[in-house]
């Protein structure tokens, strides 16, 4: 399929526009704020409802931008950095040096049993692994498993505390 710059696709989150120019890239939606990662061509970034000018940004490939209410950060990952923020195309999650709040989050994207940390007193754990997507039973168990946490399944919610 040819690309068309007359008909350019166009993701809208909240009051962010992402415009593809010719290109392959990720977004990731985190409630109102995103993460955009372009591995080829260009991307431009614009916040909605601003000047032209104040609100574009051009992200060349190997670049990531992030969000943050009205901030946005733009940065060169790693190969190790990039390979965690696309491992979900290959069906796996990849943490390295992730706090489990971090990983918890990621998770509970993929699975309908939400986990919950109850005890901040293990939001800080650092993990590593690759998991894949559809196995937080797994995850759960290395948690167990490996580290002071507890796990107690409540219905349809599972709850971590400090074991």
């Amino acid at each position: 399929m040819s690309k068309d710059a007359t008909r350019p696709f166009v993701v809208e989150i909240a009051d962010k526009r992402i415009v593809a120019v010719g290109t392959r890239f990720s977004v990731r939606r985190d409630e109102d704020d995103l993460r955009v990662y372009v591995e080829d061509g260009r991307v431009q970034i614009k916040r909605l409802g601003i000047a032209a000018e104040a609100a574009e940004t051009l992200l060349p490939a190997g670049s990531e931008a992030r969000t943050a209410n009205n901030s946005l950060l733009v940065d060169q990952p790693t190969a190790a950095q990039v390979e965690q923020l696309l491992s979900w195309r290959t069906g796996y999650i990849r943490f390295r040096d992730t706090s489990l709040a971090d990983a918890v989050v990621e998770f509970n994207r993929y699975s309908l049993h939400k986990i919950v940390i109850e005890d901040p007193a293990i939001a800080n754990i650092h993990i590593g692994g690759n998991f894949r997507t559809d196995d937080a039973d797994g995850f759960l168990g290395l948690l167990q498993s490996g580290f002071p946490v507890k796990v107690d399944r409540r219905g349809e919610i599972i709850v971590l505390t400090q074991r």
